[in-house]
């Protein structure tokens, strides 16, 4: 496979006078070195030892996930388990899938742009009164088209049980004798046989560590993907070639996660400047910004001194009512375009001499420029002579080029989590790394558990707001 992602640092280096020497000094924190040879001892990993190996290929620490698009076994049973699924459901189907928290959002990015359009993907993250009615309705018309997931490593996650339930309750009640035939349960691979298989679903095993804002590229989402037609191999192959070209090079030059790492890091230290701000200029990648934020801000807002997190817009429409901050506000973006260098059939536009694609491009470079050269002071009062940035082309909008876009961010934010670690002190080398943790998400779960513990004292929290009406 060839390099599918081209990336365009000039505009960083000359707002920032970043050379390679001061980003050569950065890699050197123990934090990145520390993790880049836990990826690169991973990838060494034989392909037919990974289904057996207890984590993945990594010393029992979570970043066993990114692994997941090198193991070939669990990919054939993921194709096998989605051809018999569509065998029994009528055509064309709808797939609802129940869980895996924030990478849903990267599951519904790439089946909205490579999907097949004869068939229905439907993310159900939580048993919202509205969402449910409109879902069990859905099941109601026409049951023998549905294919239900339930996605969830313990398979003892609230959130995706009470979604779940309520959904399979409802699919029972049309096909009581053939319900499981149409519902796939993801599970982990130490209780899939036991509580999945044996009961008559069908059953995929999911890696034993994971984080799920990482597993867009393992089992909890490719199935789906699979579902809906795309092309598994060839986004888990993208995957790997980017996990694989990262592992092998710790030179920044070429190693495209580690690069953008270190100009992210460059920018929040030694000038405030922490958003990563992403502008889209491809609308079948409209949800790549809620990607990139999910996986940035859930992994790294563990401290107040953390300041790097992720935000996105539409480009070029948002670009109108944004310039204005933008080239004359303070500079606290990091400006990060992705855009598909040409497109495939460009339209010609009457009356001009240009067609769609380098009209697009003219608006991309335009914006560029114009940023590029204009001056400003920083959140901690430095001038710098112009607004940072870079720009992301992807040779096509192909499942491999996605696979290769989706592994390098997941892996920006792994680096990044190793030199946050070391600078902060926080414990990057534990086994449960830091930046896969979510305290925050598993305090509102335990505070929701203990409500639904006792469903009287949840009365009582809503008949102070009933009672106001």
């Amino acid at each position: 496979m060839k390099n599918k992602i081209y990336q365009d640092f000039s505009w960083a280096d000359t707002a920032l006078k970043i050379n390679k020497e001061n980003i050569a000094g950065i890699s050197q924190n123990k934090g990145i070195r520390f993790i880049h040879g836990c990826i690169r001892k991973a990838v060494q990993v034989p392909e037919n030892a990974l289904a057996s190996h207890p984590e993945m290929g990594f010393d029992s620490n979570m970043l066993s996930v990114v692994n997941s698009v090198r193991d070939k076994k669990t990919l054939d049973r993921i194709k096998k388990t989605a051809a018999a699924a569509l065998k029994n459901a009528e055509f064309p189907q709808t797939i609802i899938q129940c869980g895996i928290g924030g990478s849903i959002i990267g599951s519904s990015l790439i089946t909205g742009v490579l999907g097949e359009t004869t068939r229905t993907f439907i993310p159900a993250a939580s048993a919202n009164t509205y969402s449910m009615h409109l879902l069990k309705k859905i099941i109601a018309e026409d049951p023998k088209k549905i294919i239900l997931i339930k996605a969830t490593r313990s398979n003892k996650t609230p959130e995706t049980l009470s979604t779940y339930n309520l959904l399979e309750h409802e699919l029972k009640k049309h096909l009581p004798d053939s319900f499981r035939k149409h519902c796939i349960h993801i599970l982990g691979k130490d209780i899939v046989e036991d509580e999945a298989v044996k009961k008559g679903y069908f059953g995929i095993g999911l890696e034993p560590n994971m984080s799920g804002r990482f597993t867009v590229l393992a089992a909890a989402n490719l199935t789906a993907m699979s579902l809906m037609g795309i092309d598994i191999e060839e986004l888990a192959k993208g995957g790997e070639y980017m996990l694989e070209k990262c592992a092998k090079e710790m030179d920044a030059e070429e190693n495209p996660s580690l690069k953008l790492a270190l100009y992210l890091y460059h920018a929040a230290s030694e000038f405030g400047i922490g958003n990563l701000r992403n502008g889209v200029w491809d609308k079948r990648l409209h949800g790549y910004n809620a990607l990139s934020a999910q996986l940035f801000n859930e992994s790294l807002r563990h401290s107040p001194k953390v300041i790097i997190d992720s935000s996105g817009e539409d480009l070029p429409e948002a670009a109108h009512f944004n310039m204005q901050a933008y080239d004359q506000g303070i500079v606290k973006y990091f400006h990060h375009f992705v855009a598909a260098a040409k497109y495939e059939s460009p339209e010609k536009i009457p009356g001009m001499d240009v067609n769609t694609d380098e009209f697009e491009k003219a608006l991309l470079l335009g914006i560029k420029k114009r940023l590029e050269k204009t001056s400003g002071i920083t959140p901690t009062g430095k001038q710098v002579p112009g607004r940072p940035g870079c720009i992301t082309f992807l040779k096509d909008i192909s499942a491999s080029s996605l696979g290769q876009l989706i592994m390098r961010d997941m892996l920006i934010v792994i680096y990044l989590g190793g030199i946050i670690g070391e600078e902060l002190g926080l414990d990057y080398k534990s086994n449960k790394q830091w930046f896969f943790q979510q305290p925050g998400v598993e305090g509102y779960k335990l505070a929701t558990k203990e409500l639904l513990k006792n469903p009287d004292n949840l009365k009582n929290e809503m008949m102070k707001v009933n009672s106001s009406f």
